[in-house]
């Protein structure tokens, strides 16, 4: 039992972690305050309209093995819903690079957004400032 509850745990501090890194790959620096705002949106309305779900599963099925197959069944398809998110992401960045859009890129054009670059002329104006 208390290796499940470390799993957890250790899962759960993967999310939390990476939550923001991700939203920044997927949708640029620009957009972080948007998405993490809707993303906190969408995390508060499940919590408030779970446990009613939950409870009202028991009601009818008098078993909490319906609730919890439930919740693991939307844990499920919100994982596989984000398996084409990284395709989405680069299809979208095409699309606004061809329009002519500006790109999330930073102040000396590397990319904010790719796996390996990473803008670090940030980092040194903030610590020039300082």
């Amino acid at each position: 039992m208390v290796s499940c509850h470390w799993l957890s745990d250790a899962s759960i501090a993967v999310y939390v972690s990476l939550r923001s890194i991700l939203m920044v790959e997927f949708l640029g620096l620009n957009r972080l305050t948007s998405a993490f705002g809707l993303v906190t949106l969408f995390q508060g309305i499940s919590s408030y309209i779970g446990a009613p779900i939950a409870g009202s599963l028991f009601d009818h099925t008098g078993s909490f093995d319906v609730s919890f197959y439930f919740a693991g069944a939307t844990i499920a398809l919100s994982g596989i819903l984000c398996l084409p998110l990284r395709r989405i992401a680069r299809w979208q960045q095409g699309r606004e690079e061809q329009a002519g859009a500006p790109s999330n890129q930073g102040q000396d054009g590397s990319s904010l957004t790719g796996n390996s670059d990473i803008n670090y002329s940030l980092v040194s104006q903030q610590e020039t400032v300082l």
